[in-house]
């Protein structure tokens, strides 16, 4: 697997553009970017060297799938009539070109269909896949795409408070885990201490510059997005070691996109937070002891 990391993001942009130039850019790719506005520019100058247009999204050689509806999900349906789709010869170009904004919201029938896809990839055409959470991905989706992640410009930084905080969260994770037998009241207090900490970092981020009011909610949507991430992360990685748990990771994380979403339609972050963290110690008074 290719997971080229730590590239800037005007030589990942030339790195792709150089790849499809040459006509060396595999068959399916997955761009890792925490940035959808970002993405828009490196997906059109790619696009548009492979179709050669200047508008690719106007080429009908040119296909666009992302979630919809209020669930923000990618259909089975949609991605069965992409194979059709691209079943058929190009029509203008000697190309075709798919991209998949949001790959991670692809849902079980959704993904199986689009990894039969990829198992027999039409040779005239070209894919790119999107996320934000690419471990949130199939592993056999993943295996067989050439992977890029793309860092954004963002001041927005984990500090060394930050990671002390997520080294906190883990231990809580696990004390509730551990102590299922007991009473809850040390888990609470402890919850309640993570958020009101977590709460003071929310708001040191936010006042690291000087954001006028008007930019005040875009600067709240980066941060809240940032922690998120972190958030996510760090829970990922301990039920990677705890492997005994890992069945029960899908749902934890559906959990957390669900508070997540909610922050998009201005919920407030920390109400999220508390809600997502209440719902883990109720999952997890359902996992059977060690």
């Amino acid at each position: 697997m290719n997971y080229q990391r730590d590239f800037s993001l005007g030589n990942q942009i030339c790195q792709l553009i150089e790849k499809a130039k040459s006509g060396n850019i595999q068959c399916s790719n997955l761009v890792e970017c925490h940035d959808k506005d970002s993405l828009i520019p490196i997906i059109n100058e790619v696009s548009s060297v492979i179709l050669n247009t200047k508008n690719p999204q106007n080429c009908v050689d040119f296909f666009k799938i992302e979630p919809s509806g209020a669930m923000r999900q990618i259909s089975v349906e949609e991605i069965r009539n992409l194979r059709s789709s691209i079943s058929l010869s190009p029509k203008i170009s000697d190309k075709k070109f798919v991209v998949i904004f949001d790959a991670d919201r692809m849902n079980n029938s959704s993904a199986n269909a689009f990894l039969k896809i990829l198992e027999e990839p039409p040779s005239d055409t070209i894919i790119f896949l999107t996320t934000q959470r690419v471990h949130s991905i199939l592993p056999t989706i993943i295996s067989r795409c050439s992977i890029f992640r793309i860092n954004t410009k963002t001041d927005i930084v984990i500090d060394e408070k930050s990671k002390a905080w997520l080294s906190n969260y883990v231990a809580w994770l696990d004390d509730v885990l551990n102590n299922q037998s007991q009473e809850n009241t040390h888990a609470i207090m402890h919850m309640y201490k993570l958020l009101s900490e977590l709460d003071t970092l929310f708001n040191n981020l936010l006042s690291e510059q000087n954001v006028n009011k008007e930019l005040e909610p875009e600067r709240k949507r980066l941060i809240a997005e940032k922690l998120f991430l972190e958030i996510e992360e760090a829970t990922g990685n301990f039920f990677r070691k705890n492997h005994e748990l890992l069945k029960f990771y899908p749902k934890v994380i559906q959990i957390l996109e669900k508070k997540h979403q909610l922050t998009t339609f201005n919920v407030n972050f920390m109400t999220c937070i508390e809600s997502f963290f209440i719902e883990n110690i109720i999952l997890f008074s359902k996992i059977p002891e060690k």
